[in-house]
């Protein structure tokens, strides 16, 4: 074994570490609470819009006011920031029992200042904005529709799986009720979903597509060795082979392969250059089986990559 994934395996571990991290947890906060005031002020400034002027790119023009000085579609952008912003403090002040070091909740509060700030450029600039004519216009109802699901998935199995961890007698045992007991990791298919969704009302179903293919990525090549060194450190072989969501009997590398192969087929899709209508259909086919797949067995093996621990 190599130093760089000894390196990342003793990190992973220590992320799994308990115990109380007030100093981690309050940076945390901070600095999400931070982000929101941050993107308010982006788009109340129309910071983005000036940026790609400035650049020599074309704009998205404002419309008028809606509320907080904000037009319809910001509005709605600067919500979903503030709706991620609220589940992820929700999950640090009242479930997390991890020990959270400040200088990793700075980095995971940086990325998720980064990735929305990206949403944001991507919003104002007409090359790729998915303002729509209204609200209910477009794919953006579809985004909205995947945030609500992922927001909702994420927080409810998160709170599901806390209860059991914390009733007597369930120490280091494995959860499989409650939403968890459709997929191994649905809550990590939350996460993905709601990234996705804020990803499409921002820049549309291309865009949405490259940020799942992103975290199913990250999950086909960082996450899986990762989990499964850990869950074997604590867990029997019969419940590893469970987490993997494959239902009893199927075959783990079949599985497996298939995801991969839709996976790279998407990045071909973006990566080659083709027409908005042909990566648009690869997006809806991806954004379909992911939603499709948080009520089903085996969704984990497609979106578990996500940042460990639910951000």
């Amino acid at each position: 074994m190599s130093a760089k994934p000894e390196a990342e395996q003793d990190w992973f571990l220590k992320t799994r570490r308990k115990g109380p991290a007030p100093a981690g947890k309050a940076t945390f906060i901070l600095l999400r609470s931070l982000d929101v005031l941050l993107q308010y002020y982006l788009l109340r400034s129309n910071f983005g819009g000036r940026l790609i002027q400035r650049l020599g790119g074309t704009a998205l023009a404002p419309s008028a006011p809606l509320a907080l000085g904000l037009p319809p579609y910001q509005l709605l952008i600067w919500a979903l920031s503030l709706g991620s912003a609220a589940k992820q403090i929700f999950w640090t002040a009242r479930i997390s029992d991890n020990v959270f070091e400040p200088g990793f909740a700075a980095a995971i509060a940086a990325y998720n200042t980064l990735l929305n700030t990206l949403n944001l450029l991507l919003s104002a600039w007409g090359a790729t904005s998915n303002a729509p004519d209204g609200l209910l216009s477009g794919t953006v109802p579809v985004g909205v529709l995947l945030f609500a699901l992922g927001i909702y998935l994420e927080t409810v199995s998160e709170i599901q799986r806390s209860a059991f961890k914390h009733a007597p007698g369930n120490k280091d045992k494995p959860f499989s009720g409650g939403l968890f007991g459709y997929a191994t990791n649905i809550n990590y298919g939350g996460y993905t979903l709601w990234r996705a969704g804020y990803a499409v009302v921002c820049a549309g179903l291309p865009w949405g597509a490259v940020v799942a293919a992103w975290l199913a990525g990250d999950f086909c090549f960082r996450a899986i060795p990762l989990m499964e060194k850990y869950c074997q450190g604590r867990v029997s072989p019969a419940l590893c082979f469970a987490w993997k969501g494959v239902a009893a009997g199927s075959g783990v590398d079949d599985v497996e392969k298939g995801e991969l192969t839709f996976v790279r087929a998407v990045w071909r899709a973006v990566g080659a250059g083709k027409d908005e209508g042909a990566v648009s259909a690869a997006a809806v086919d991806l954004l379909m089986r992911m939603a499709v797949g948080c009520l089903v067995e085996g969704l984990d093996q497609l979106l578990a990559g996500c940042v460990d621990g639910g951000f």
